[in-house]
């Protein structure tokens, strides 16, 4: 396993503006990537066939509780 520094950043610290803005410009670069044009094109394709929706039966909802001890 490596070794590498872990840093805790929250939304207190200034360093995390930078960090959301870091990763929005990352989100604008992809958006503009013909890698990601060519993705948007074939999500846009209609060709492909429709699947056939059908309605499921109500189904009796369980909850399921589980405890833990220490032993």
């Amino acid at each position: 396993m490596p070794d590498w520094l872990e840093i805790t950043i929250d939304d207190d610290d200034p360093r995390y503006a930078e960090l959301l803005e870091q990763q929005a410009e990352d989100r604008r670069r992809w958006a503009a990537s013909p890698q990601a044009r060519a993705e948007m094109e074939k999500m846009q394709d209609r060709s492909w066939p429709r699947p056939d929706w059908h309605v499921l039966k109500d189904k009796p909802y369980f909850q399921r509780i589980i405890k833990w001890t220490s032993p």
